[in-house]
């Protein structure tokens, strides 16, 4: 593994790509909360040909840097596992290339690609959407999806319209995501896949007759579970009520 949480000079980025280019050795590259990365090590990174975890996490990339990764990723990631860019900035046309990496590593059977997280990349609507499309086409192993920050208005339709497409996915983050309307009348039904685990909708200004539904659904469900409903429009009442009221297995956070 290659974990880096510390800041170095440019100098030194530029030895450590020579270092790692072409690696057949590493399978886990975790940069956090780095600044000044130079483009030498991100080119570095598309050319380790085992790679299976690669987080870019909080590392304030500009679009022009965050593109290097993204638009090799259909080449150079075809065996990745676990993918994190969280907090940096990619917009649509970086997002667009994720979908198309996904896209081109082709059908469920040959994708094994488990983690998504996207979280506070300044994706809109038109690209998130095509982002949930080509995953439930193309990655159906995913497990955790975490879309947090973003505009995410009709999110949650587009992801159970295609409920054989997320059939894996355990955990959902849509932490402050600007969901629409259609949006939350439809979280309880996300619930409803087959394997999901975790769902975080909190920050999202949800009201207690919005919450109380997906409560209700959330304790029909027969395995464990944890809701994230914090941040939200809630009386210590609702709260107090809810809680008391809850299944065991069931963890909710408000």
């Amino acid at each position: 593994m290659f974990l880096v949480t510390c800041q170095f000079s440019m100098p030194i980025w530029k030895q450590i790509a020579r270092v790692i280019k072409g690696s057949t050795m590493l399978t886990v590259v975790r940069l956090q909360k780095i600044t000044n990365i130079a483009d030498d090590l991100l080119e570095a990174l598309t050319e380790i040909v085992n790679l299976k975890y690669l987080s870019v996490q909080n590392c304030k990339l500009p679009r022009e840097q965050s593109a290097i990764i993204c638009r090799n990723m259909a080449s150079c990631f075809t065996k990745l596992e676990k993918f994190d860019i969280s907090w940096n900035d990619l917009g649509g046309t970086n997002g667009n290339l994720i979908a198309d990496a996904i896209e081109n590593w082709g059908p469920t059977t040959d994708n094994p690609l488990v983690w998504l997280h996207l979280n506070d990349c300044g994706l809109e609507e038109e690209t998130v959407s095509r982002l949930l499309q080509v995953a439930a086409k193309c990655a159906q192993s995913l497990e955790r999806l975490r879309l947090c920050g973003n505009n995410l208005s009709g999110c949650v339709k587009e992801i159970i319209s295609q409920p054989l497409g997320f059939c894996k996915l355990k955990g959902l983050w849509l932490h402050n995501s600007s969901l629409n309307q259609s949006d939350i009348e439809n979280l309880p039904e996300v619930l409803h896949l087959p394997m999901i685990e975790v769902l975080d909708v909190s920050d999202n200004k949800l009201t207690e007759e919005q919450v109380a539904p997906i409560i209700k659904v959330a304790n029909q469900q027969w395995r464990a579970m944890t809701l994230q409903l914090s941040g939200n429009c809630l009386s210590e009442d609702f709260k107090h009520w809810h809680r008391s009221q809850s299944r065991r297995s069931l963890k909710l956070l408000m």
